[in-house]
């Protein structure tokens, strides 16, 4: 499962510190803000009643689960709506404040509570405790989620006011009940299961880097925020996209479900390659039984194992059945689609984790290939990403990634979790880049290893980037180990 900390999912690594390199900020433009005072607020009066009476419930209601609930929300969704424009679709990233609004984080509060009173109404219809009719059922049931986007976009102005250092000074504010963090978690556990979701328990605290009050926060924390905001703001549409195609007659969708099978690297056969060369490196430790593959990134159509046949000793070859591990930052979500849809594949869901929490979820030094493909380029942070998948990766072993080239342009980098591109330079480097700028992974890794990157043109006039990464014998996963200041961007 996602883990409950938002700074937990957001861990990162620095590159190489010689480098000329600032925070990596989105491409998009963040909201400006003339203003972050509550004080200033044209409903200020309303908004300290609200956080008053909210801190008040949640003494008694932590889980927010009774009727005051609606009361509250009656305060807050005139107030929500009193001036915003929300674009009627994705061409715009932007939420707009017509009004004199100036209590982003307060607005915020405000858009959770109203999201979890709808939610709640929701569950009374369906234990028969309240009757809704069809078309208010409708309603219902996506306006907790739009409200729920609603507040992630006021975070959003919230982030500004952070970044601008408005809220060190605690003359003016206290902190809402509700942080950030906790917003884009309950984000992310909406869009698993919108028919029954309710609020996640409350964090006991809040964390330690978290924007509060009399606490300045870095550019790289803000930085590093609004990317998992951007990027959680995307799940919804690719889990959509992989509940339609599941759903459909695909034809590899059914031979999938049917026998497991699925064409799932594009070296097909070749992967074993890269499995005989880490075999070969050090036969005397890398035993045939320690043969492990990982498919990061998977996707829903997980493989289950890689036959390969093996030269194990002089001229003699065995056919070895090598386990593939799937890991996936969606997997909870791909595991509920199937069950809704009560599909009975032969292979399992993917583990649920990110690229970037690839540390948390296995071993250092653990697969003889970890392999990506058209993945990597949908993570919040991709270096971080690269880094990872070189730490679960056993020496001698080899990182793989696959991926069409500059996937993020066609879209404006807007479309779902498409935040970045990938290409090749003139010189055979890797670059990763955005709108924001660029970075060079072959130079950011070249002091722990060699990073080998070509393009090669696809059948369909596409190029398509392929990126070998050996893991040093002597590398340590020490040398790996992860850090938690934000990516950074070379210019």
């Amino acid at each position: 499962m996602l883990l409950r900390s938002i700074t937990i999912l957001a861990q990162c690594l620095l590159l190489h510190p010689q480098h000329s390199v600032r925070a990596l900020t989105p491409h998009f433009l963040p909201p400006t803000v003339s203003s972050c005072s509550c004080q200033a607020d044209p409903n200020a009066q309303q908004l300290y009643a609200f956080r008053s009476a909210l801190e008040e419930l949640r003494l008694v209601d932590p889980q927010l689960r009774s009727a005051e609930v609606h009361e509250l929300c009656k305060i807050g969704y005139p107030i929500i709506f009193q001036g915003l424009y929300l674009p009627p679709d994705d061409s715009e990233d932007r939420m707009l404040l017509l009004n004199e609004a100036t209590c982003y984080e307060g607005l915020m509060n405000m858009a959770v509570v109203c999201s979890q009173s709808e939610a709640l109404r929701l569950q009374r219809h369906r234990r028969g405790i309240e009757e809704l009719d069809l078309e208010e059922l409708n309603r219902t049931s996506n306006s907790a989620t739009t409200l729920m986007d609603i507040a992630i976009r006021f975070g959003d102005y919230h982030l500004s006011c952070c970044h601008a250092g408005a809220y060190q000074d605690p003359v003016d504010r206290e902190d809402w009940p509700f942080s950030l963090e906790e917003v884009l978690e309950n984000m992310l556990s909406i869009l698993e299961s919108k028919d029954q979701w309710l609020l996640l328990p409350p964090l006991k605290e809040r964390p330690g880097d978290s924007c509060g009050v009399g606490r300045s926060v870095s550019e790289a924390w803000v930085s590093r925020m609004r990317f998992w905001l951007h990027w959680a703001r995307g799940v919804e549409s690719e889990a959509h996209f992989w509940r339609e195609k599941l759903n459909s007659t695909d034809v590899e969708i059914a031979e999938w479900i049917r026998t497991g099978g699925i064409r799932w690297n594009h070296d097909e056969q070749g992967i074993c390659d890269y499995v005989q060369k880490w075999r070969d490196g050090d036969t005397e430790h890398n035993k045939l039984e320690s043969m492990r593959i990982l498919n990061a990134g998977s996707g829903p159509l997980t493989p289950t194992y890689q036959d390969c046949e093996i030269e194990f000793s002089g001229d003699r070859r065995i056919m070895v059945r090598i386990p593939v591990d799937s890991a996936d930052a969606l997997g909870r979500y791909y595991a509920s689609i199937i069950d809704s849809l009560q599909l009975a594949p032969l292979s399992r869901p993917p583990m649920t984790c990110a690229v970037e929490e690839l540390w948390r979820c296995y071993p250092a030094n653990y697969f003889a290939v970890t392999h990506m493909v058209n993945a990597l380029d949908h993570s919040y942070d991709p270096m971080a990403g690269l880094r990872h998948l070189l730490h679960v990766t056993a020496p001698g072993g080899y990182v793989l990634l696959r991926h069409a080239e500059n996937e993020g342009v066609p879209g404006g980098f807007r479309f779902g979790l498409h935040q970045w591109a990938f290409t090749v330079d003139s010189r055979g480097h890797f670059i990763i880049w955005n709108p924001s700028g660029r970075i060079d992974a072959t130079d950011a890794l070249k002091e722990v290893a060699v990073v080998e990157a070509e393009l090669r043109t696809h059948p369909s006039g596409n190029s398509r980037l392929r990126v070998d990464v050996p893991k040093p014998v002597s590398l340590l996963m020490t040398e790996l180990a992860p850090k938690t200041e934000a990516p950074q961007l070379d210019f």
